[in-house]
């Protein structure tokens, strides 16, 4: 069924209105399809991304799990701090995947604990030589041998 409507406007006559509805429905309509499009090209970036950090981090892997059979004590160190940095890559990129966008995402909130993660900011701070600076100084209660400090 086609309904007709009768709109009477003082200063506008019918075509100048159905005119402007118009261009109004075709900017709307090239808006939502540019929007999808860039939607798309988003998502196929973000699988291209994270396919291709993949690869490289499991060879990585592959070589820390041989490192860690080694007889010498430095090497086998090494490779547990490998491990652990590929992990939190690992884990990254799984967050990443299961992620379409931070508009659709809600906060996980969980207990954390405090000792572990500044015993990890320590560790990363002299594997990436920091410790070369006096940049970093981490103090608090939480540091059961005294503030650490890189000097």
């Amino acid at each position: 069924d086609i309904i007709l409507l009768d709109i009477n406007m003082p200063g506008m006559d019918g075509l100048k209105l159905c005119a402007s509805f118009e261009i109004m429905r075709s900017t709307l309509e090239n808006n939502f399809s540019l929007m999808w499009r860039q939607a798309e090209d988003r998502q196929q970036l973000h699988a291209a991304f994270v396919h291709d950090l993949r690869t490289p981090l499991t060879v990585l892997k592959g070589y820390g799990e041989m490192l860690e059979a080694s007889s010498d004590a430095m090497v086998k160190d090494t490779a547990k701090t490998m491990g652990k940095h590929i992990q939190r890559l690992e884990d990254y990129i799984e967050t990443m995947s299961r992620l379409r966008s931070l508009e659709d995402s809600v906060p996980e909130y969980r207990e954390s604990n405090l000792q572990k993660m500044l015993e990890s900011l320590q560790s990363s701070a002299k594997v990436l030589g920091v410790c070369n600076s006096d940049c970093l100084i981490i103090t608090g209660c939480f540091m059961p041998n005294g503030p650490f400090q890189c000097r």
